[in-house]
């Protein structure tokens, strides 16, 4: 039996902008292309469905209003994001 999908919980806050940091530093040091603001979007959402499947209920747009804490991140660890 799979372990993912894991039960959704409104406290959990491990799907956090740092992981989604941590995986697309991950991504550019095995050499993949930088993520654009819609490329970071879409991991989020690839990532709520991978760990959360559909009973998240965490609506897909979600990303869109924190685009600023992702550029914000990103300025951080050395790269912007490009729209």
């Amino acid at each position: 039996m799979p372990t993912y999908p894991l039960p959704f919980h409104e406290s959990d806050q491990r799907l956090s902008i740092a992981l989604l940091v941590d995986v697309r530093t991950t991504l550019l040091r095995h050499g993949f292309p930088e993520l654009t603001r819609v490329d970071m979007e879409t991991l989020h959402v690839a990532l709520r469905l991978f760990l959360y499947g559909q009973q998240s209920r965490l609506p897909v747009d979600r990303p869109r209003t924190q685009v600023p804490i992702y550029d914000s991140c990103l300025r951080r660890h050395g790269r912007g994001v490009e729209p």
